[in-house]
């Protein structure tokens, strides 16, 4: 009985220390907030980043000409050319910085494709009413009136607009548009919301245009991850990497997973379920040991911790 309330104490500090610290960084050094909506996982911040993942400069281009002439070449833009709005709505980039391969997105997350976009319209009721819970409010979400929707699911989709093909800038407050990664016919497609409705539109967007990047965080399975052990079983205080989904139950076979073992005592790290370390908790009196059992893809737990 002893040992069961000690790990149920044990799996509480490690759930209420899960997610403390989720949010993405990006090569600038941007950390974004981030929401889990169904089983996705994406920024709720627009992206702000100057660089490619490689260090290399994005174009930062304000002149209108020379926007209309960046074919096949990346580049972004501030809405109108004005600095003060890069927190609140993030940078409007052209579609060729969003492929590039040195990369946008922070390490661990993607562009999302249409097909990611569709599963969170899906998700949220269909295409008449899945923004309803996307839409930022106060005075920073820059809806004009009237606005419709609510933040519920806390993606803080903002109006923040578009520059078209000539290097015009407009709908800011009317509309926010998001890149995906998928090609059409001739540009590329995108998703919409506007500010007096609670469409979530699949749109079609010239890939001269500039408008904002949502990053969707990478999936990843246990065994894909470098870190994983393969069941081997670690010794008493050692630091012990695991990731947990919230579940009480110790014989569940999704509670906790050991991802590896390193040689420093005093000390263990909770992993979110795609490698992020997020705290770290001093242990003592490890009795025993937690380790994955491989031929039945399930946690045993054989240990009591004092924290």
């Amino acid at each position: 009985m002893k040992r069961i309330l000690q790990s149920i104490c044990f799996l509480i500090v490690l759930s209420s220390s899960l997610y403390a610290q989720d949010f993405a960084v990006d090569v600038d050094g941007n950390q974004y907030v981030t929401t889990t909506i169904g089983s996705q996982t994406w920024m709720a911040q627009n992206l702000r980043v100057t660089k490619y993942n490689n260090g290399d400069p994005i174009p930062n281009v304000q002149n209108a000409t020379s926007w209309s002439a960046q074919n096949e070449t990346g580049a972004w833009a501030h809405y109108n050319n004005d600095s003060s709005y890069d927190y609140d709505l993030g940078k409007l980039y052209n579609f060729y910085a969003t492929e590039d391969a040195r990369g946008l997105c922070p390490e661990g997350w993607r562009m999302p494709t249409r097909e990611d976009w569709e599963e969170l319209r899906d998700y949220l009721g269909g295409e008449a009413v899945a923004a309803s819970g996307l839409k930022a409010t106060g005075q920073t979400s820059y809806w004009v009136e009237p606005m419709v929707g609510e933040n519920t699911y806390l993606f803080n989709g903002k109006g923040s607009g578009h520059r078209d093909q000539f290097g015009t800038f407009n709908t800011i407050g009317l509309r926010g548009v998001w890149w995906s990664s998928t090609k059409g016919t001739t540009g590329s497609i995108a998703t919409a919301m506007y500010n007096d409705t609670n469409e979530l539109r699949i749109i079609g967007i010239l890939r001269v245009d500039g408008i904002a990047v949502r990053c969707i965080k990478n999936e990843t399975t246990d065994t894909e991850d470098p870190n994983f052990n393969n069941g081997e079983v670690p010794q008493d205080g050692l630091e012990l990497y695991f990731e947990f989904d919230g579940n009480l139950d110790d014989d569940s076979p999704n509670g906790i997973t050991l991802q590896q073992s390193v040689s420093d005592p005093a000390s263990m790290y909770t992993d979110d379920k795609n490698g992020g370390v997020m705290s770290a908790l001093n242990l003592s009196g490890v009795d025993d040991y937690l380790y994955y059992d491989a031929e039945f893809d399930e946690t045993k737990l054989r240990s009591s911790f004092t924290i």
